[in-house]
């Protein structure tokens, strides 16, 4: 859409069709000036992960090192890198806020 519009003068609006017209501009208004606000605003970065190693994680989610050994199979958070395991951080961290 151009930048000029052309709009009616307000002496063409029949006396009738004025209330209508600018109850249709008000909601017009509200919605370009919301779209304004939001598209205006910086995305929020993604905070990068951060890959932690056994001791890391224990000290995060306040566990023992064993407990997190035994269980590494079934966290969703366990990452292999070779024969090491490692977590993902994010991870950890929406699995301990889960369980509080």
């Amino acid at each position: 859409m151009a930048a000029n519009l052309t709009l009616p003068d307000a002496g063409e609006f029949a006396f009738e069709d004025i209330p209508p017209a600018i109850a249709q501009l008000a909601g017009l208004q509200t919605a370009l000036s919301a779209r304004l606000i939001i598209e205006r605003q910086d995305p929020v970065p993604e905070e990068e992960d951060v890959i932690l190693d056994v001791e890391e994680t224990a000290a995060l989610l306040k566990i023992s090192k064993q407990w997190l050994y035994m269980k590494s199979k079934n966290l969703p958070f366990t990452r292999r890198i070779g024969n090491r395991l490692r977590f993902s951080k994010r991870g950890a961290l929406a699995y301990r806020d889960k369980r509080r």
